[in-house]
C-alpha cells in the first residue's frame, strides 16, 4: 500500500451540506452534511427518530433539552456536545430562541486494534464540553457562505476535521481507561508520540523529515505538528534536529571519521553546511566541540 492510499481525503460542499471522506491508517471517516441551525424547527435530522449514522449536535449559543429514547433527558448549554449513537431514537424538546447549534451526521470506522477502545466510546450518550478544534471547525462552518471554494480553505477544512475527530475522541475517552499495548491512563496521542520520538531515535535523526513522519503515521503534517507541540511544548522539527545533534556530537566523540566523512554520513551536503546547523543549535563550531570531546 503506498503513501496516498494510507492518507487519501476528499471534500465537496452543496448549500448547506458538506460532503467529506477521511482516510488514513488509524480511521475511515466520512461527514454526510454539517449544518448550524436556530431553535427546534431548524433541524431536519432530529424529529424523534433513529438514524444508521452518528449524529452530533453542538450548542454554538444558548441552551436546548433533549429526550434520549424514554428515560434519558440531556441539558446542554453553550460549548456542549453530545454524539447520538446509531439506531438510538432521540428528540430536541425544547431550545432557546437565541439558541443556535450544529448538528453533523457522520460514520466513523476504525482500521487499529488500539483505536476500538476510544471508538466504543462514542456509544455512551454523555454531555462533553467542546475542544479547541471544534470550536475551529465549527466557526468555519458557520461562516462558509461559498468561501470554501477557495483550495487553500478547502484544506484547512479537512486539516481541521482531521484534528476535530482525533480530539473529539480524546475529549470523550475516560481519563482511566486503558488500551493494549499502552502504559496504565495514557491516551491514544501520548502513545503516538512516543512511537514518533522512538522513530526518531532508531533513525538517529538522520534521513527523517516531517514529511516522511506524516506518511509513516498516517496524518496530515499540520495535525501531527499541531499534536506534538501540544505534548512536548517544542515542534517535531527541533525533536528531529535535537536527535540529530546528539548523533553528530557522538560521532565526534567516539569515532576517529573526519568532520567531511561525519557530514557526508550525516546527509549534509558538506562539512561547512554541517557546521552551519551544529553551530545555529549548539551556539558552537564543530572545530571547537571536536577539542573539547577529544579533550574528555
Amino acid at each position: 500500500m503506498n503513501s496516498v492510499d494510507l492518507h487519501k481525503i476528499y471534500a465537496d460542499f452543496d448549500i448547506g451540506s458538506y460532503h467529506i471522506t477521511l482516510e488514513n491508517k488509524l480511521f475511515s471517516f466520512k461527514c454526510f452534511w454539517a449544518r448550524v441551525v436556530s431553535g427546534e424547527e431548524g433541524s431536519l435530522l432530529t424529529q424523534y427518530t433513529k438514524h444508521s449514522f452518528y449524529e452530533l449536535q453542538y450548542v454554538l449559543r444558548g441552551s436546548m433539552e433533549m429526550n434520549i429514547g424514554n428515560q434519558e433527558k440531556l441539558y446542554l448549554n453553550k460549548s456542549d456536545f453530545t454524539i447520538i449513537p446509531p439506531e438510538t431514537y432521540h428528540q430536541i424538546t425544547e431550545a432557546d430562541e437565541a439558541g443556535d447549534r450544529c448538528i453533523m451526521a457522520f460514520s466513523l470506522d476504525t482500521k487499529d486494534p488500539q483505536f476500538k477502545k476510544q471508538l466504543s466510546c462514542l456509544s455512551d450518550i454523555k454531555i462533553y464540553s467542546e475542544s479547541h478544534n471544534m470550536r475551529s471547525l465549527f466557526s468555519m462552518i458557520v461562516d462558509k457562505k461559498d468561501s470554501f471554494r477557495n483550495p487553500i480553505r478547502k484544506e484547512a477544512l479537512l486539516s481541521l476535521m482531521e484534528a476535530f475527530v482525533l480530539e473529539m475522541l480524546e475529549v470523550i475517552t475516560p481519563k482511566n481507561s486503558e488500551l493494549p499495548e499502552q502504559h496504565h491512563g495514557a491516551s491514544y496521542t501520548d502513545n503516538l508520540i512516543r512511537k514518533i520520538e522512538t522513530y526518531i531515535d532508531q533513525c538517529k535523526g538522520l534521513s527523517v523529515s516531517v514529511a516522511e513522519l506524516s506518511k509513516k503515521f498516517g496524518m496530515c503534517e499540520r495535525h501531527l505538528n499541531r499534536l506534538f507541540q501540544q505534548k512536548r511544548g517544542y515542534t517535531l522539527k527541533t525533536a528531529i534536529n535535537r536527535v540529530k545533534i546528539k548523533t553528530i556530537e557522538e560521532m565526534i566523540a567516539s569515532t576517529n571519521f573526519t568532520l567531511c566523512e561525519i557530514s557526508e554520513l550525516c546527509g549534509f551536503s558538506d562539512e561547512y553546511g554541517m557546521n552551519k546547523f551544529f553551530r545555529r543549535i549548539n551556539k558552537i563550531n564543530l572545530s571547537d566541540f571536536k577539542k573539547i570531546a577529544k579533550k574528555n
